[in-house]
Protein backbone atom coordinates (compact mmCIF):
# COMPACT_ATOMS: atom_id res chain seq x y z
CA UNK A 1 0.00 0.00 0.00
CA UNK A 2 1.41 3.31 -1.13
CA UNK A 3 0.73 6.98 -1.13
CA UNK A 4 2.20 8.61 -4.24
CA UNK A 5 2.73 12.37 -4.25
CA UNK A 6 4.32 15.08 -6.34
CA UNK A 7 5.83 18.14 -4.65
CA UNK A 8 7.30 20.77 -6.98
CA UNK A 9 9.52 18.78 -9.35
CA UNK A 10 10.00 15.84 -6.98
CA UNK A 11 7.97 12.59 -6.82
CA UNK A 12 7.57 10.66 -3.57
CA UNK A 13 6.31 7.25 -2.60
CA UNK A 14 5.40 6.45 1.00
CA UNK A 15 4.52 2.89 1.89
CA UNK A 16 4.07 0.32 4.60
CA UNK A 17 6.98 -2.10 4.89
CA UNK A 18 5.93 -4.12 7.95
CA UNK A 19 3.00 -3.94 10.33
CA UNK A 20 3.25 -5.51 13.78
CA UNK A 21 0.97 -8.37 14.78
CA UNK A 22 -0.57 -8.66 11.29
CA UNK A 23 -0.47 -11.69 8.99
CA UNK A 24 1.91 -11.00 6.08
CA UNK A 25 1.93 -12.49 2.58
CA UNK A 26 3.81 -15.58 3.82
CA UNK A 27 1.24 -16.07 6.62
CA UNK A 28 3.79 -14.98 9.22
CA UNK A 29 3.18 -12.57 12.08
CA UNK A 30 5.92 -10.21 13.19
CA UNK A 31 5.96 -8.66 16.66
CA UNK A 32 6.28 -4.92 17.24
CA UNK A 33 9.78 -5.47 18.64
CA UNK A 34 10.85 -7.43 15.53
CA UNK A 35 9.42 -4.78 13.18
CA UNK A 36 11.42 -2.12 15.01
CA UNK A 37 14.56 -4.28 14.95
CA UNK A 38 14.19 -4.88 11.18
CA UNK A 39 13.70 -1.15 10.47
CA UNK A 40 16.68 -0.12 12.57
CA UNK A 41 18.84 -2.84 11.02
CA UNK A 42 17.86 -1.66 7.53
CA UNK A 43 18.61 1.96 8.44
CA UNK A 44 21.99 1.08 9.92
CA UNK A 45 23.10 -1.09 6.98
CA UNK A 46 21.80 1.24 4.25
CA UNK A 47 20.94 -1.67 1.94
CA UNK A 48 20.14 -0.90 -1.70
CA UNK A 49 16.58 -0.82 -2.99
CA UNK A 50 15.63 -3.56 -5.44
CA UNK A 51 12.75 -3.60 -7.92
CA UNK A 52 10.87 -6.90 -8.24
CA UNK A 53 13.74 -8.75 -6.49
CA UNK A 54 15.69 -8.50 -9.79
CA UNK A 55 18.59 -6.34 -8.71
CA UNK A 56 19.53 -3.00 -7.19
CA UNK A 57 17.89 0.17 -8.47
CA UNK A 58 19.90 3.27 -9.21
CA UNK A 59 19.57 6.20 -6.82
CA UNK A 60 18.18 8.22 -9.72
CA UNK A 61 15.20 5.81 -9.82
CA UNK A 62 14.59 5.61 -6.07
CA UNK A 63 16.34 6.95 -3.00
CA UNK A 64 15.33 6.57 0.65
CA UNK A 65 14.25 9.87 2.19
CA UNK A 66 12.83 8.45 5.44
CA UNK A 67 12.57 5.04 7.09
CA UNK A 68 10.82 5.04 10.44
CA UNK A 69 8.57 3.40 12.99
CA UNK A 70 5.20 5.07 13.57
CA UNK A 71 4.63 6.33 17.10
CA UNK A 72 0.83 6.65 16.94
CA UNK A 73 -2.08 5.50 14.78
CA UNK A 74 -2.29 7.18 11.39
CA UNK A 75 -3.86 6.86 7.94
CA UNK A 76 -2.07 6.14 4.68
CA UNK A 77 -4.24 6.33 1.57
CA UNK A 78 -7.30 5.92 3.79
CA UNK A 79 -6.04 2.73 5.51
CA UNK A 80 -5.37 2.68 9.23
CA UNK A 81 -1.75 2.14 10.21
CA UNK A 82 -0.95 0.76 13.67
CA UNK A 83 1.62 2.29 15.99
CA UNK A 84 4.88 0.38 15.64
CA UNK A 85 4.56 -0.01 11.86
CA UNK A 86 7.54 0.52 9.58
CA UNK A 87 7.07 3.13 6.85
CA UNK A 88 9.46 3.99 4.05
CA UNK A 89 9.47 7.22 2.03
CA UNK A 90 11.30 7.33 -1.29
CA UNK A 91 12.14 10.08 -3.75
CA UNK A 92 11.35 8.43 -7.09
CA UNK A 93 11.93 9.01 -10.80
CA UNK A 94 9.17 9.83 -13.28
CA UNK A 95 9.27 6.21 -14.51
CA UNK A 96 8.77 4.76 -11.02
CA UNK A 97 6.14 7.43 -10.29
CA UNK A 98 4.09 6.34 -13.33
CA UNK A 99 4.54 2.65 -12.47
CA UNK A 100 3.24 3.28 -8.95
CA UNK A 101 0.26 5.27 -10.22
CA UNK A 102 -0.54 2.49 -12.74
CA UNK A 103 -0.38 -0.19 -10.03
CA UNK A 104 2.66 -1.92 -11.55
CA UNK A 105 4.43 -1.38 -8.23
CA UNK A 106 2.18 -2.68 -5.50
CA UNK A 107 4.17 -2.69 -2.28
CA UNK A 108 7.43 -3.07 -0.42
CA UNK A 109 8.99 -6.41 0.43
CA UNK A 110 11.41 -7.00 3.26
CA UNK A 111 12.93 -9.89 1.28
CA UNK A 112 14.56 -11.16 4.43
CA UNK A 113 15.28 -14.51 5.98
CA UNK A 114 14.03 -15.46 9.42
CA UNK A 115 14.07 -18.31 11.88
CA UNK A 116 10.53 -19.44 12.74
CA UNK A 117 9.96 -20.97 16.13
CA UNK A 118 7.30 -23.70 16.19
Amino acid sequence: MFEVTKQSNEHYLVGLVLEPDAVDTQNDVVSKAEVEKACHDYNRRNWPLWKDHQGPMSESDAAVVESYITESPMKLNGKSIKPGSWLLKLRISETIYKAALDGRIAGFSVAGVSNVEQ
